[in-house]
């Protein structure tokens, strides 16, 4: 008998818990939190270049990929953006004139070969058709084509560096990009 009352407390212990652990368990809802609504600033416009500014600063930049636009296996277009600056005006502007790209061979030392392998000249024509806007302002992307001045893309695979320069057309000052190298990656790799 003793044994039987010992089981029915140790039972009703168990069940008391079993019953207690249910009713806690059964539904927890989280405290409803309020959104923080952060304001947002103001936008500020980006500082305007005075009228009659020139062009004394010029960034090219250019592509690593080359493309193979015909599919032979060669790359033979090269995609640039340059934009043209009045310092101290941080906006890039918009002019009329040219720019020239040369594709000049690397020596070992790293700089430029005097002689470019190719020049392509964009003039204020086109300039005009491919001016867009990006985040920083005006610019001007092109794509220079090797079928444009060789009659073949497939060329070796050598280390080649791009450089560019602008000549205004009012004739003032030519202004150029940074001297630093500018890798291109032509030639079919391994050939």
């Amino acid at each position: 008998m003793k044994q039987v009352n010992n089981l029915r407390r140790v039972s009703s212990v168990l069940a008391s818990m079993i019953l207690m652990l249910g009713v806690a368990g059964c539904e927890t809802r989280p405290k409803p939190r309020r959104a923080v609504q952060i304001p947002m600033p103001e936008p500020i416009p980006a500082p305007t270049v005075p009228a009659g500014a020139q062009a004394n600063r010029m960034t090219l930049l250019v592509s690593p990929n080359t493309e193979d636009s015909d599919g032979n296996g060669f790359p033979d277009v090269v995609h640039v953006t340059s934009s043209l600056f009045s310092h101290p005006y941080p906006t890039p502007l918009a002019a009329d004139g040219t720019f020239v790209f040369e594709l000049h061979a690397v020596h070992e030392d790293q700089q430029n070969n005097a002689e470019p392998l190719a020049v392509w000249r964009r003039g204020p024509q086109e300039n005009s058709e491919v001016k867009t806007t990006a985040l920083y302002g005006i610019c001007y992307p092109f794509s220079l084509s090797l079928h444009e001045v060789f009659k073949s893309d497939r060329m070796p695979q050598i280390p080649l560096s791009m450089v560019g320069y602008y000549e205004p057309a009012d004739g003032s000052q030519i202004v150029r990009c940074s001297p630093e190298l500018r890798s291109v990656q032509l030639g079919r790799s391994g050939s």
